[in-house]
């Protein structure tokens, strides 16, 4: 049986999306924003507001690495950091360009996987850096 790979995606995103209420839901409101959203508009917030989350937090690891190498006048380690850092933003927006401009499906369904895709990018981004500070003996 062969799976088509916006169903393979869609599905996948709605696990994530599954993951994400599960974790947000102890962090912070989010989880709550999404359980009251009743049109398309209110759930954009509830994205908006779960993306924003996510990038503060990716944002904060990555300012804490750069300032560690920084620190440390390392500047091969600065400039590789801020390589992987420009290739995880052209990946992430390359994707979310495909998803909407190739994907076909009604505009609501493509919305979902979408904004899915972007919180979980995000929030995966935003993990590996908190990761990489930890294993460097970070916070």
């Amino acid at each position: 049986m062969k799976i088509s790979p916006v169903v393979l995606l869609f599905s996948t995103s709605v696990f994530s999306l599954s993951a994400h209420a599960a974790t947000l839901a102890k962090v912070d409101p989010v989880h709550q924003c999404f359980e009251r959203a009743q049109s398309q508009e209110q759930q954009a917030s509830c994205y908006d507001q779960a993306i924003t989350t996510q990038k503060k937090r990716l944002n904060a690891a990555y300012n804490r690495l750069l300032a560690r190498r920084k620190n440390t006048n390392d500047q091969e380690g600065i400039a590789a950091l801020n390589q992987m850092q420009r290739d995880w933003i052209k990946w992430r927006d390359e994707t979310t360009s495909y998803l909407n401009e190739h994907v076909a499906g009604s505009g609501s369904a493509v919305f979902e996987v979408t904004e899915n895709f972007l919180l979980d990018a995000a929030t995966k981004q935003a993990e590996l850096l908190e990761t990489m500070g930890a294993m460097e003996g970070g916070e």
